[in-house]
């Protein structure tokens, strides 16, 4: 019974047909398109399952930008900490039954103003069943 229900997931008997082709997500890390967090990073702000940022995520809230340069308090680490703090404070204050989470995370602009950037994480399986935590632009998918 256990072959048979494997064959109709993934094989010829399938509903959609055989898979041509799987893009994994170590695929996408190994690429860039995905940017892991240090698991223990990631660890101290409260994740215990592996987190990743898109690249367009990433380079939308961690490189420190020009007019912060001159402030040595300015680090991408530092900056990444925030950014999974402000998740972390999220997802336990908002209540959540869905598989994401839209938040907002306010950048100093040149002329010291803020802006919000919105960003979406979304938790599901990776590679195996296993879940892991994707943060992306509100915009992506």
């Amino acid at each position: 019974m256990k072959e048979k229900e494997k064959d109709l997931q993934h094989g010829e008997d399938s509903l959609f047909g055989n898979l041509i082709y799987a893009y994994t997500r170590e695929q996408a890390i190994q690429d860039g398109v995905l940017v892991e967090v240090d698991d223990l990073l990631a660890r101290a702000a409260g994740f215990r399952i592996p987190v990743a940022l898109t690249y367009a995520a990433w380079a939308s809230a961690i490189p420190v930008p020009d007019h912060l340069k001159h402030d040595f308090e300015q680090s991408e680490t530092g900056r990444l900490k925030d950014l999974l703090r402000v998740l972390e404070f999220y997802i336990r204050n908002r209540p959540c039954s869905d598989d994401r989470l839209e938040f907002a995370l306010q950048l100093q602009q040149p002329d010291g103003r803020h802006r919000a950037l919105k960003l979406k994480a979304i938790c599901g399986p990776g590679d195996d069943p296993r879940p892991v935590l994707t943060i992306m632009l509100h915009d992506e998918d």
